[in-house]
């Protein structure tokens, strides 16, 4: 018979492993992919994490998050100014959540055309 601590400790590991696969699908880390894709200055890598952290921290005050392309651009433009002023962000927090969310669903739009273009040839 496995010991009962044994059994506590694996299922909070994989706990622990879906949790932190999730957090990553719902926002994903701020790498050279997700920089390529961003549209601000050299400041970049700073101002994306910055806008992550918000969208994992401060969203879920009030809801769970979804993951960032849960949403078109287009939705995005009407769901962000809305949640803003909920949540009560500093213009600072605005602008770097908004580039996050803008070098995230670049990426995966480039994701999705190369993976298009592969499955062609």
């Amino acid at each position: 018979m496995i010991p009962r601590t044994t059994l506590i400790g694996g299922v909070l590991l994989a706990s622990l492993v879906v949790g932190c696969a999730t957090i990553e699908q719902l926002a994903p880390p701020v790498d050279q992919v997700l920089l390529g894709a961003a549209t601000v200055d050299d400041d970049s890598i700073a101002m994306l994490q910055d806008g992550r952290d918000v969208y994992i921290t401060r969203c879920a005050r009030c809801h769970s998050p979804e993951p960032v392309t849960a949403y078109t651009r287009e939705e995005w433009q009407t769901i962000l100014p809305r949640m803003v002023e909920e949540a009560g962000l500093s213009a600072e927090e605005r602008l770097s959540v908004g580039e996050y969310i803008v070098a995230v669903l670049t990426a995966h739009e480039r994701r999705l055309t190369t993976a298009d273009a592969a499955q062609r040839h």
